[in-house]
C-alpha cells in the first residue's frame, strides 16, 4: 500500500466515516430492533440489526484504516481480513432478512404503526444515504472492497428504513401488508450479491 499524502488523507476520512457510522448505529440500531420486535415491523427490526452489524463492520474498518495510517505495509493484509469479516456479516444479515420475509409473506403479517418507529425510519432515511455515498466514494479512492461493502450495508439500512416507513405508514392506510416483507427480500438479494462479489474478488 502507498504511503502518499493523498492516501493518508483518505485513510483519515475513512476513519471519520467509520466513527460516524458506529455512533449512528448505536443510537438508532438498538432502538429500532426493540420497537420493531414490539410492533412486528420486519423492516424496522431488520434495519436495526443491519445498523448494529454496520456498526460492528465499521469498528473492524476503524481498526483496519487506523492501523494502516501508522503502518502502511500492513494495508493489504488488513484489507483482506476486513473484507472477509464484512462479507460474513453481509451473509448473516441477508439470511436473516430472507427467512423472516418469507415467513411474513406466508402468514400475511404486517407491522403495527408507531410514532417512534416512524421517527427512526425518517431520521435514518435522511442520515444514511449521504453516509453510504461518502463511504463508497472513499472506498473507490482507497481501492477498499471492505469499505465498499460497508457502504452497501449502510445503503441497505437506508433501504430497510424506507421499507419500514412503507410498512408502518402506507401499509395500514393502503393495505400494502406485503410492502415491509418485499423490501426486506430486495435488501437480502442486494446483500447476497455483494457477498458473492467479495468472495469472487478474494479468489482471484
Amino acid at each position: 500500500m502507498s504511503d502518499s499524502p493523498d492516501r493518508q488523507a483518505y485513510l483519515h476520512r475513512a476513519v471519520r466515516l467509520s466513527q460516524a457510522s458506529i455512533a449512528w448505529s448505536l443510537l438508532s440500531g438498538v432502538s429500532a430492533v426493540g420497537v420493531g420486535i414490539v410492533v412486528g415491523g420486519l423492516s424496522l427490526a431488520g434495519y436495526g440489526l443491519d445498523a448494529m452489524v454496520d456498526g460492528g463492520a465499521s469498528a473492524i474498518l476503524l481498526h483496519r484504516f487506523h492501523a494502516e495510517r501508522h503502518d502502511p505495509d500492513r494495508g493489504d493484509s488488513l484489507e483482506r481480513r476486513a473484507a472477509r469479516l464484512v462479507a460474513i456479516a453481509l451473509l448473516l444479515i441477508s439470511a436473516l432478512l430472507a427467512g423472516s420475509a418469507v415467513h411474513a409473506l406466508a402468514t400475511h403479517h404486517s407491522p403495527d404503526a408507531t410514532a417512534v418507529g416512524t421517527g427512526i425510519a425518517v431520521a435514518s432515511i435522511v442520515v444514511l444515504p449521504p453516509l453510504a455515498v461518502a463511504k463508497r466514494k472513499t472506498a473507490a479512492r482507497l481501492a477498499s472492497v471492505a469499505l465498499r461493502a460497508d457502504g452497501l450495508i449502510t445503503g441497505v439500512a437506508a433501504l430497510l428504513a424506507v421499507g419500514a416507513l412503507l410498512g408502518l405508514v402506507l401499509g395500514p392506510a393502503l393495505g400494502w401488508w406485503w410492502a415491509d416483507a418485499v423490501m426486506a427480500l430486495v435488501a437480502a438479494a442486494v446483500l447476497l450479491r455483494e457477498v458473492r462479489s467479495i468472495f469472487g474478488a478474494s479468489a482471484e
